[in-house]
């Protein structure tokens, strides 16, 4: 029997909401941050935009009902750094509409352990659609009304820039025939990064995802801006660069799979304790020799001491940074300028630090700890090319995401690191297409005192608005035995918490009645003979030493880390009955001492 999910605030807009309103078209995004994610202990500002750019296109797409592309980014501040291990949270929503475009707002916010939600970035994304009209936007509170006239004041600017920029790179290319042959590249650029780009940094659309190009422009940006306040330091005392803002980012022409991505960095302005780094966007087709300008960046780093623990709560202390010289009086009046007015900006920002849209579908951070409500997470995804086989999510991602989506509820609760102990069966009821937008709900069911269980829902929805659920399962976590905190009893509210937690309860003594006998076969090199191995927890064990290779040792510690095992429990066969071998069995952490005994061992098989 299907199971509605627990009434809680859905990941997916309600079906009550109206049409073509701030509501319906609202998206939200939670990852938790991995060190993949992070450059030394704080996240990378381009898999940050790449995130943003994601949310914001989830909610264009949920509005304009099509497929969209990203034309355009309004300055990006970064607030304050996200450190790995932390939860973001990105909110996006709609602001402005016009016939062919769409503006969206979204912010990030970051939660550590401590569950002190601050905001880390926000932004305003632009969209295009290839050809459809866009629904024009319902306001439906003065808030909205407000939004969308300061929305439709930036889309008057953005318009007069972008017709500007374009002429001028129009001028620049023909003069220089870079439309026909490769330009010399600039001595002025330190940096330049290429790399071809393959299918699976597409969109739907199979052209060159945004999130893409943002986050290799700030990898580009980042060398740079590291070289320059380390190249007199020759190695002492070292400093970091943080990204603190990107301003206004329009995207010219699409990349394409195949082509070379050339992007040309260098610093063009320093603070006291800042820097201006630019950088340029090039697509090459190798095959004709002809180079287009794509994108134009201009981005703003801070430097930062390495080593040493910093707190979630602890801000940045930005160090001074090097003098660039060789600026033209004119260059350097310029470049005060672009910094005194990014600095207004940035003031004026701080002192906004507008809320989101009234509807939020992350829990409010006062509400009780312990509660379904406070614990809920959601995760959504837009499908690409790179998730797909046969233009199908493959099953391995989709897991992937239901595991994430688990993991950030199980923190929440938990206010601890978690590892994922086991998942019930995973059933996929339909397939999820290429481009259509995964919702994942996780909610927790049951705890105990050092286990949580996790139930977690997947839905997609399609262009035009229809939703259907995709998979559900429950996952149970525990937490890291080095941390050893008690897990908080989950506090039920409702009666259907309290049918869900006794149906938990039920599904935790089983999967406890399962572990009590255990088998698990693997294949092994290089005779490929099946190797079973059985624990009765309640049973004695017997080892047959003469037929043990390095391999079944090794397989068998595994198997036993963290069980107790004394040698009163274990007896011996016949063909080894060593003493010295009985007397390092005290626990199952000693198979370690007795694995150079067995190493030179031979045999052709070995059952345990």
């Amino acid at each position: 029997m299907k199971k509605a999910a627990i009434n809680v605030c859905s990941y997916c807009a309600q079906g009550t909401v109206e049409e073509w309103t701030v509501a319906a078209s609202q998206s939200s995004l939670a990852n938790i941050v991995h060190p993949s994610d992070c450059r030394e202990k704080y996240v990378v500002g381009g898999t940050l935009m790449k995130m943003m750019d994601n949310t914001a296109g989830i909610s264009a797409i949920r509005h304009c009902k099509t497929l969209t592309l990203t034309a355009c980014i309004d300055a990006i501040n970064f607030l304050e750094p996200v450190r790995n291990s932390e939860v973001m949270f990105f909110t996006a929503w709609p602001t402005f509409t016009s016939n062919r475009s769409i503006e969206v707002e979204v912010t990030c916010e970051a939660e550590g352990l401590q569950a002190r939600r601050r905001q880390v970035a926000n932004a305003f994304f632009t969209f295009v659609t290839l050809g459809d009209s866009i629904v024009p936007l319902r306001l439906r509170t003065v808030d909205e009304e407000r939004r969308f006239k300061e929305g439709l004041e930036r889309y008057v600017a953005r318009k007069e820039q972008r017709q500007k920029l374009q002429h001028q790179t129009k001028r620049t290319l023909h003069s220089s025939l870079s439309v026909q042959r490769q330009p010399a590249l600039p001595k002025s650029a330190p940096v330049e990064l290429s790399r071809v780009m393959v299918p699976d940094d597409t969109n739907p659309h199979g052209n060159v995802h945004g999130g893409t190009i943002l986050k290799l422009v700030e990898q580009a940006g980042n060398i740079v801006a590291m070289r320059h306040c380390n190249k007199e330091k020759e190695g002492k005392n070292p400093v970091i660069t943080v990204l603190a803002r990107v301003d206004h980012v329009d995207f010219l022409q699409p990349m394409y799979v195949g082509e070379i991505s050339q992007l040309q960095a260098a610093v063009t302005y320093t603070s006291p304790r800042s820097m201006e780094v630019t950088v340029d966007v090039w697509a090459e087709n190798v095959r004709t020799g002809t180079r287009r300008h794509t994108n134009t960046a201009t981005l703003w780093y801070v430097a930062v001491p390495t080593g040493g623990e910093c707190k979630a709560s602890t801000k940045l202390n930005p160090v001074s940074v090097p003098l660039l010289k060789g600026l033209s009086v004119e260059e350097q009046k310029r470049g005060q300028e672009r910094y005194e007015r990014q600095k207004r900006e940035r003031l004026a920002l701080n002192e906004k630090r507008r809320p989101s849209v009234e509807l939020s579908y992350y829990p409010h951070p006062d509400l009780e700890r312990g509660t379904v409500l406070a614990s809920q997470s959601t995760l959504a995804n837009i499908v690409l090319p790179s998730d797909c086989t046969n233009n199908y999510v493959m099953g391995g991602t989709l897991m992937k995401m239901m595991d994430n989506t688990v993991v950030i509820c199980a923190i929440r609760h938990c206010r601890a690191y978690v590892l994922t102990a086991c998942i019930d069966a995973i059933n996929f009821l339909e397939p999820v297409r290429n481009g259509e937008v995964m919702f994942f709900t996780a909610w927790p069911t049951f705890t105990s005192n050092r286990s949580i269980e996790v139930e977690v829902t997947c839905e997609a929805e399609g262009r035009r608005g229809r939703s259907q659920r995709i998979a559900s399962a429950y996952f149970t976590c525990v937490v890291i035995e080095d941390q050893a905190v008690p897990i908080v009893p989950l506090k039920l509210q409702t009666e259907d918490e309290r049918q869900r937690f006794e149906e938990g309860k039920k599904r935790y003594i089983a999967r406890k009645g399962e572990k009590n006998t255990f088998e698990f076969s693997i294949y092994t090199y290089p005779t490929h003979i099946l190797y079973v191995m059985k624990f009765v927890q309640s049973t004695a064990i017997t080892l047959d030493y003469s037929n043990l290779q390095a391999l079944d040792v090794a397989l068998l510690y595994l198997f036993t880390r963290g069980r107790d095992m004394h040698k009163e429990d274990v007896t011996v066969s016949k063909e080894c009955n060593s003493e010295s071998h009985i007397s390092t069995l005290n626990s199952a952490w000693e198979l370690r001492l007795i694995y150079s005994q067995w190493k030179q061992m031979n045999g052709s098989s070995g059952i345990i």
